[in-house]
């Protein structure tokens, strides 16, 4: 029996060949890249795109791509685009340049809400996003600035570690530890001083370091699943967030330039409940 025979006689190989013949032409001819993106590669099969020719290898594929179509581009695969900045020293202060033809907005829009759980309203607020993104090349990535943030870093990393031995006098004898627990909590907890200032998280109590590690596991899954299989994700974010806030209304000691910045740009956007000028601290006075 010929194959068009076969199928005109089963209705399930007909249906199943009607759907594959609606998947690739909604691939092949709706899926493309929108104004705002840069180079877009979605490989060739429906929904899985580019990820056939990524999974085997993935750092040969991707370089042949940075090769081909520069440090910033879009693959589709899974049913989502995934954009790579190859080189964050140029590719990211690019974006800020051209944020008309690099906006990546509705991706944006997806991220702040579903992920960091922004209200449609404070997503909305461009011009505050746009200045918030604009505060990293100069506060995070410049060399004056990655200076000073590993220099906060180490003098914090060094009070963690003496204060761990004040707490726990068997580390002056030797102590057996889980040494990628122990160290990750000291990189975290020290990170989080180096930013946002002196004694940012209580190590002694609540749950910060386990909802961060969750957040930072879970939120590929947040942007996939639908919000109502991800409940245990917002719970934790929220429990960051809420520990977070809790110091900032009470006030940074030492904060960084960045987080300075940060709270100035959203004081003027007005979802900063309190005097900005009050936000942050040093040996008691206000900085103003």
């Amino acid at each position: 029996m010929a194959l068009g025979d076969l199928v005109q006689t089963h209705p399930i190989l007909s249906l199943a060949v009607l759907l594959l013949l609606v998947a690739f032409s909604y691939h092949f001819l709706l899926i493309d890249a929108s104004p705002s993106e840069p180079p877009f590669i979605k490989g060739y099969i429906p929904f899985l795109g580019t990820a056939p020719q990524v999974l085997p290898s993935p750092f040969k594929y991707l370089s042949a791509c940075r090769a081909k179509y520069g440090d910033i581009f879009t693959l589709y695969a899974f049913g989502l685009r995934i954009t790579f900045v190859a080189d964050p020293i140029d590719g990211v202060p690019a974006i800020f340049r051209k944020t008309k033809q690099l906006s990546f907005k509705k991706g944006l829009d997806t991220f702040f809400t579903k992920v960091l759980g922004f209200t449609p309203e404070r997503s909305a607020q461009e011009e505050m996003n746009k200045e918030h993104f604009a505060m990293i090349p100069p506060f995070l990535l410049a060399t004056s600035a990655v200076d000073g943030l590993t220099g906060r870093f180490q003098r914090f990393y060094q009070q963690n570690i003496r204060k761990q031995v004040q707490k726990d006098e068997s580390f002056v004898d030797g102590k057996v530890v889980d040494l990628f627990e122990w160290a990750g909590a000291r990189l975290f907890y020290s990170s989080a001083n180096s930013i946002h200032g002196v004694d940012t998280f209580d190590e002694d109590r609540g749950s910060t370091l386990e909802d961060y590690k969750a957040f930072d596991e879970q939120f590929p899954m947040r942007l996939i699943l639908p919000l109502w299989m991800t409940k245990g994700f917002e719970k934790c974010r929220n429990g960051f967030r809420d520990a977070l806030a809790a110091k900032y209304s009470k006030g940074l000691v030492d904060p960084s330039d960045f987080v300075k910045r940060r709270i100035e740009v959203f004081s003027v956007g007005k979802y900063l409940t309190i005097d900005p000028r009050k936000v942050w601290i040093r040996d008691g006075n206000y900085w103003q």
